[in-house]
């Protein structure tokens, strides 16, 4: 009950009854509480088939922010629950798209996309976890071609991913795998198993519970 209060109302109100540009299932909300930073542009596009929670209130006192930033053009879908929790950063750049599932996303997250992100449902995020589609600025080779160009990232159903690890551009991630505290995933993760290391490797198959 005592969350209630702690609800950023006149947010709430536009996000979800204000905004053309929002398109919601019945029932389906962002929650802003309380240090949610919302800066949505009127060319970006939020579909909503779920509940988006920001800044979930956990910490008595906290004045952390979590932002949710979409820019012209850019696109997010949510197809399951996300809970954004405190210092996590949710950002679509001009003409991106993150299109995600039921999903955890711990304290001081940062997920960003250039290009696009698909991320099945039974997303685990630990704290510190970094999710990056795009180097952001251009490599070149000594031909003048650019050799990082960004990249889809594409996150299977049921994934953990551990405290600190570092999601580039390309990363593909199968199905019911852990990837292990620290580990930097810029290619291929085998479904049902552990990877760690940098660049992180698919070790020995696994299961695992939230």
């Amino acid at each position: 009950m005592g969350k209630i209060f702690q609800l950023d109302i006149w947010k709430f109100i536009k996000l979800n009854f204000l905004s053309k540009n929002i398109k919601r299932d019945k029932g389906t909300y962002i929650v802003p509480y309380r240090n949610s930073v919302v800066d949505i542009d009127k060319n970006a596009n939020v579909v909503l088939h779920a509940k988006l929670v920001l800044n979930l209130p956990e910490i008595k006192g906290s004045k952390k922010q979590t932002t949710l930033f979409i820019r012209g053009n850019g696109k997010l879908i949510v197809n399951g629950t996300v809970i954004l929790r405190s210092g996590t950063t949710l950002q679509v750049q001009k003409e991106g798209s993150i299109t995600i599932g039921k999903a955890d996303i711990n304290h001081d997250a940062t997920i960003i996309a250039k290009n696009h992100m698909k991320i099945g449902d039974g997303l685990l995020v630990s704290r510190n976890v970094v999710i990056l589609d795009s180097d952001f600025h251009k490599i070149m080779n000594e031909q003048g071609a650019i050799i990082n160009t960004p990249r889809d990232i594409m996150i299977g159903d049921h994934v953990w991913i551990g405290v600190n690890a570092t999601i580039l551009r390309g990363a593909q991630i199968g199905a019911g795998a852990i990837v292990s505290a620290g580990a930097v995933v810029g290619g291929k993760i085998k479904e049902g198993t552990m990877a760690a290391g940098n660049p992180a490797r698919s070790y020995s198959a696994v299961l695992w519970e939230k």
